[in-house]
């Protein structure tokens, strides 16, 4: 299964890891997240189908549509964690995704 076979907007997890309720003080404050290799899919997809000419208003949509989902965390282990859930979550999406134990 692909999640990108035909456009698709993305969902994007942001994180502000910062106490104060002013985030626009805090320059540089606001990272993602959620697992790249989505995003990287996302990308990928959507070169894939420009290349072949095909969906390109469609793909332009979706690239408008997706949406940011920001959360405050104050500390670095629950932005550590949360990242690792998401991760976690990756494996349900996609066929050729997922965790193995370490050697």
């Amino acid at each position: 299964m692909s999640t990108f076979k035909d456009p698709t907007p993305l969902k994007i997890d942001l994180v502000l890891d910062e106490t104060s309720s002013m985030p626009g003080v805090h320059n540089g404050s606001l990272r993602r997240y959620s697992p790249e290799e989505e995003h990287h899919s996302f990308v990928l997809a959507t070169a894939r189908d420009i290349r072949e000419e095909k969906n390109v208003d469609a793909w332009r949509q979706c690239w408008l549509a997706s949406r940011a989902t920001c959360m405050k965390l104050v500390s670095q282990d629950e932005i550590f964690w949360r990242a690792g859930q998401a991760r976690e979550i990756i494996g349900e999406k996609f066929d050729c995704l997922y965790y193995t134990t370490a050697a």
